[in-house]
Parts: structure tokens; sequence; C-alpha cells
């Protein structure tokens, strides 16, 4: 007998613990799921610095080459190498000078960079790789 009135009060105990919780619970369903896609949403993040690294790599090693004097146009850095991490408009040798600077995605004083030069016509005028260091504005 009093074994069926423990079994009766363990059985009353987990009902209204889960009516308590499980309601509790299912109130903070979207909750839950907003935190779900913010935890998803780092990931796709970190796999992009990953793959924007990896070709910035792959930047630093065609530097210099002569695999690199045939990027002669801006199209061809963006097919390549996609988009630049910074687009400057400064004067260079007495015209409006589109700059390009590529570096590693979360370094920001350390990296090294590289700097490219195009004319109005998109045009590669000059490239610098500057380790560690910007340019002076």
């Amino acid at each position: 007998m009093k074994q069926v009135k423990r079994q009766i009060k363990t059985f009353v105990f987990f009902v209204l613990c889960g009516q308590a919780f499980g309601c509790s619970a299912a109130g903070k369903f979207d909750e839950l799921l907003t935190l779900k896609s913010m935890s998803d949403s780092q990931r796709l993040m970190k796999a992009d610095v990953k793959a924007d690294d990896l070709r910035f790599e792959a930047m630093l090693n065609e530097f210099g080459t002569t695999h690199w004097e045939t990027y002669a146009v801006k199209t061809q850095f963006l097919e390549h190498f996609s988009q630049p991490t910074v687009i400057k408009h400064k004067n260079y040798m007495d015209q409006l000078t589109e700059i390009w600077v590529y570096r590693y995605s979360m370094r920001f004083y350390d990296s090294p960079k590289i700097y490219l030069y195009f004319d109005d016509s998109g045009a590669l005028l000059k490239s610098d790789l500057i380790n560690g260091k910007t340019l002076e504005d």
C-alpha cells in the first residue's frame, strides 16, 4: 500500500513538473529558434572568413610572380580573388585612382596588405605589398 501511494505521488509530481516546465519551454520556442539561427549564422560567417583568408593567401603566393603580371584589369582580380576588403579613391599620378586593399579578414594591424591601383577604365596601374603597415591617408 505504501508503495502504491509512493508511485501515485511520484506520478503526480512528474505530471505537475511537466505542466510547469513544459509550458514554460513551449512559450520560449521562438527565442530558442532565434538562438539556433544565430548559431547557424555564426558558423556561416566563420566559413566565409576562412574562405576569404584562403583567397588572400593565394593572392600573396602569386604576388610578384610572372603569373601576377597576367592580371591587368579589375574583373580579373574579382574573378580570381573576390571582392577587396576596402576600396578607396585617391589622387595618384595626377588622376583620381581607385585603390583596392586586400588583407586577412580578422587581422587589422599586423596583416600584410596588397594595394591595387586602378585607373578610370579599370586597368591596373600599380600593385604594392605592404607587410603589416598601412598607407598614410
